[in-house]
């Protein structure tokens, strides 16, 4: 992820990937909650894989919000 990509996200996809990094399955460092800030230093690949491997887990009304995040991000399956 870029730092243009985060900037590019809104209010509820920035919500969203935050909880997608720091409370779905394994998060990216253990015992610390990651701050958007950082997003732009974890691995690109690590990434896609959490935001993908998620989807299962974003209830239906927050589907739009998923789909839109994916799009930002190029990360559409």
């Amino acid at each position: 992820m870029t730092l243009e990509e985060l900037q590019s996200l809104n209010e509820d996809e920035t919500a969203m990937l935050w909880y997608m990094v720091n409370k779905i399955g394994r998060p990216a460092i253990y015992g610390i909650e990651l701050e958007p800030s950082v997003f732009p230093s974890i691995s690109r690949f690590w990434l896609a894989e959490k935001i993908l491997a998620s989807k299962d887990s974003v209830k239906p009304e927050h589907l739009p919000i998923y789909e839109s995040l994916t799009s930002k991000l190029g990360y559409i399956k």
